[in-house]
C-alpha cells in the first residue's frame, strides 16, 4: 500500500512537470510569434541593407587604389555588418535547434514505464513539439546559419555583377 502511495506521489509529480513543461512550451512559442511579428519586418530590412552595402563597399574597397590604412578601416567595417549577420542567424538557429530537443528529450524519458494516460499527454507535448519555432525575418527568411551563408553568397552575387559591370 505504501508503494501504491508513493507511486501515486511520483506520478502527479510527473504529470505537474508534463503540465509546466506544456505551459512554458505555449508561452515560449507566443514569445517567438511576438518577437517574429515585432523584428521580422526590421530585420529583414536589416538584412536587405546589409546584404547592398556588403556588396557595394567591397566593390569600392577593390576597385578604389587606396593606402593600406584606408582599407584596414574599410575591411574592420565589412566585418563587423558580417559579424551583425551572423550573430543575428546564429541565436536564430540556436532557437531552432533547443526547441527541437524538446521533442527528443520527451521521447527519451521513460514513457514506457508510465501510465497509459500519462503516455497520451506525453503525446501531445510531442506534437506541438514536432514543429520547431523559427524566428523569421518578415516570413521571407528563417532566420537560422544556413540563412548567413545564403545572404553573403548574395552578396557577393552582387559583387561580382558590379564588377562585371564596371569591367564593361
Amino acid at each position: 500500500m505504501a508503494r501504491d502511495l508513493c507511486a501515486r506521489g511520483s506520478l502527479q509529480q510527473m504529470n505537474a512537470r508534463l503540465a509546466d513543461c506544456v505551459s512554458y512550451h505555449v508561452h515560449i512559442e507566443r514569445c517567438v510569434q511576438r518577437l517574429g511579428a515585432l523584428v521580422g519586418p526590421i530585420v529583414l530590412g536589416q538584412f536587405l541593407a546589409d546584404i547592398v552595402t556588403i556588396s557595394a563597399a567591397t566593390f569600392v574597397a577593390t576597385v578604389s587604389e587606396a593606402d593600406s590604412v584606408w582599407l584596414l578601416k574599410f575591411s574592420s567595417y565589412l566585418l563587423a555588418i558580417a559579424e551583425q549577420l551572423l550573430l543575428y542567424c546564429w541565436f536564430g538557429s540556436d532557437v531552432a535547434t533547443e526547441s527541437e530537443r524538446l521533442q527528443l528529450a520527451a521521447y527519451s524519458s521513460d514513457w514506457t514505464a508510465v501510465p497509459a494516460r500519462f503516455q497520451k499527454d506525453l503525446c501531445i507535448l510531442l506534437s506541438r513539439g514536432h514543429r520547431p519555432l523559427r524566428l523569421a525575418a518578415y516570413k521571407f527568411y528563417t532566420i537560422s546559419r544556413e540563412t548567413f551563408l545564403m545572404l553573403m553568397n548574395t552578396a557577393f552575387s552582387y559583387y561580382a555583377v558590379l564588377r562585371q559591370l564596371n569591367g564593361n
